[in-house]
């Protein structure tokens, strides 16, 4: 994750959802959704953050930023390892 955040440094509230299939681009891809809340510039949160990471092949594609229908209804868990990260 460091490559899609601009800051892994202070990131708050992670939780993740295991891989389902979901349609994604037309195609059925394995996806995990991901909620956070990041520190902005400032050093304050401005709230949660969800994106779907997209798999193809069993590898991580790539990030979608607004991942709300593609998300919806998966169980999150606690993502700590989100939360520890740095530069």
């Amino acid at each position: 994750m460091r490559a899609y955040l601009n800051d892994p440094v202070g990131v708050h509230d992670a939780v993740m959802a295991g891989p389902v299939e979901r349609t994604v681009g037309g195609r059925l891809r394995y996806v995990s959704c991901l909620r956070f809340s990041p520190r902005e510039s400032d050093g304050g949160y401005r709230g949660l953050r969800e994106r779907a990471i997209v798999y193809v092949d069993g590898r991580l594609d790539h990030v979608v930023e607004n991942a709300g229908e593609t998300c919806a209804g998966v169980t999150y868990a606690p993502f700590p390892e989100l939360q520890t990260m740095a530069r």
